[in-house]
Parts: C-alpha cells; structure tokens; sequence
C-alpha cells in the first residue's frame, strides 16, 4: 500500500536529485544554491520517511480495527443468543410457577368432588342394601334423594371452578408458547393470566381490581404480553408487599390521542421503589433481592420484550403516594402504530 502511495513522491525525488547533481558541476548556472536545495531535499526525505512509518502505522491499526470488529461482532451474536436464552428461562420459570400455582389450586375442588362421590356412593349403596332387604321407608328414600341433591350441586360446583381454571391456565400456557402476532380481547387475556395467578395470592391479603372495559381487541403477541402481565404483577407482589398483608393492585386503561395504542397502567399500594432504584429500573441486574434468589432481570426482561417486540414503550411513574406504578403504552396491531 505504501509503495504505491508515495510511488510518485519517490520519483520527483530521484529528479531533484538529479538537478542537484547538474549543481555541484557547474555552480554558476545553478538558479538554486547546491546547499540550500541540498537541505530542502534532506528535509522532504525526512518527511517521506516519516510519511511512510505513519501509513505503516495506519495499515497495523486498520488491521487490529478490523480484527476488533469481529470480536465485537462474535461478542454481539453471543450477547444476542445470551439475551434470547434468558428470556426463554424467564419464560419457562413462570411457566412453572403457573403450573405449580394451578396443580397446587386444583387439588381442593378435586378433594371436594372425591369426598363428595364418595359419600353419594356409600349413601346409594346403603338405600339399596335396605330395598333388597324390603326394608326401605319413604323417609330413607327423601333423606336420600335430598342428601343427593346437595352432593350434587356440590360436585357440579366445584367441578366448573376446577374447569374454568384449567381453561383459564390452558389459554394463558398456549399463548405463552407461541409466537406468532394473533388477534385477542385484552380484558379477557389480563382476566385468564390474572386467574392462573390467583394461588399465588392465597393468604397474602392483597387484592386485584381490574377495570378494563371490554371490546379492546388487538393484535400482538399474547404469549409475550403474558409474560410481560406475569413478571409485573408477581414483582408488585415479591418486592412491594414483601412482609406486608394486605394491599391492592389496579391494572387499568386509559385512552391515547390517537387512538391507534393502548395505555395500560398496572400499579400498586406497596412499599415503593427507592430513588437509587428507580434511576436505573431497567437495567439488567438491578435487584433488591441480592443473594435472595432474585436475578435483576425481570424488569430488564420486561423492557425488552416491550420495546422490541410488542413495539411499544413502559415508564416508571413518579407518585405522591407509596406504591409503584408502570405505565405501558402498546400498539393495537403490531407494526401500524405511529404514536411515539
């Protein structure tokens, strides 16, 4: 690269040094005295020798340039994958929390049931143990019929509180699996996610209002907005009514200008968020639960998944009160929303 550069520059000098050697021949002619003309030329070999060391130089830091490049490149993927591994996890881990949340909650309606079909069985068998014997009165065949009503309604009961919730967890593991834009009522989507959380709020004291209207519909990523309703409302209740009872949170809407977003605020009656906290929210690794079992990724996580592939935004609100509360701004149908 070098010799071509200063291919020219090389031969000017060797005709000035040629012009310098007519000099020293015949001194009178010379227009230009030898020795000043001799130092000019010792002065611009200096320069082209300096010249040349700084396209040397060049060429070795656009080669360590380009080798950086790639290692960032390398550096970048891996982050990627990295990034993309960890969502996954989030991702599962609440998967399995809702699982353990509904087999735990479905265990009481189906003890119910069993005890109740049991109970109906040994009262059949004993009225028709008396019938065989002739022995049946018209008070045991009222008793019965009565006592069958009752087991009855209480297996019908608590058999469509253990299907609604099974539905309610099936729709929320569906959607949570895919991942591909579909259509979706929103009240209906926050009312399926907020129901496979209900074991987890067992004896905590803590309420959830929702007051959503219903005919929003959208078009998105319901999986993801799961996980991202999962990861808020379960950190309102690990990290705001830690050691608390009682309390509430409120998941709400509110229009936009433009209509074309949805504003949906989930906040909460908690203890709150510090000021050192709050500044850096959504940073990866920010956690209050240091050596807890608390990773910091949670809200990063969150962010992510909202501004990237919900193509929408979340800000943490300033409140006069204590307690915290996000304020998310998502699009109605993915990649048409203009509002910034």
């Amino acid at each position: 690269m070098s010799q071509s550069l200063f291919e020219r520059e090389n031969k000017l000098l060797d005709r000035y040094q040629e012009i310098l050697d007519r000099a020293h021949e015949n001194d009178a002619s010379s227009a230009v005295p030898p020795e000043e003309f001799a130092s000019l030329l010792e002065e611009y070999r200096k320069l082209l020798r300096q010249s040349k060391r700084l396209v040397k130089l060049s060429d070795r830091n656009e080669l360590t340039a380009r080798e950086a490049n790639k290692s960032l490149e390398a550096a970048l993927e891996e982050l990627k994958q990295t990034q993309a591994e960890l969502v996954q996890a989030e991702k599962m881990a609440s998967l399995g929390q809702l699982v353990a949340g509904v087999a735990h909650e479905i265990n009481t309606p189906l003890g119910i049931i069993l005890t109740a079909a049991s109970s109906l069985e040994e009262e059949t068998r004993g009225l028709k143990k008396l019938a065989e014997d002739g022995q049946a009165r018209k008070s045991d065949v009222f008793k019965y019929f009565v006592h069958a009503e009752e087991t009855a309604h209480l297996i019908a009961t608590h058999g469509n509180n253990a299907a609604t919730l099974i539905h309610s967890f099936k729709r929320v593991s569906v959607n949570q699996s895919q991942n591909t834009p579909d259509s979706f009522d929103l009240k209906a989507l926050i009312e399926d996610t907020l129901r496979s959380l209900g074991p987890r709020f067992k004896g905590t004291g803590v309420d959830i209002s929702l007051d959503v209207p219903e005919g929003i519909f959208m078009r998105s990523y319901p999986g993801t907005l799961v996980q991202v309703l999962n990861n808020l409302v379960m950190n309102a209740l690990i990290h705001g009514f830690e050691n608390r009872h009682g309390g509430a949170i409120t998941i709400s809407t509110e229009p936009t200008k433009q209509g074309e977003s949805i504003a949906l605020r989930i906040a909460d009656t908690g203890r709150g968020i510090t000021p050192e906290i709050r500044e850096k929210i959504f940073d990866p690794f920010v956690t209050t639960k240091r050596g807890q079992g608390g990773s910091g990724l949670g809200l990063n996580i969150v962010f992510n998944l909202i501004t990237s592939k919900l193509q929408g935004k979340i800000i943490l609100e300033d409140r006069t009160e204590d307690g915290t509360s996000f304020l998310m701004t998502l699009p109605r149908e993915i990649g048409t929303s203009k509002e910034d």
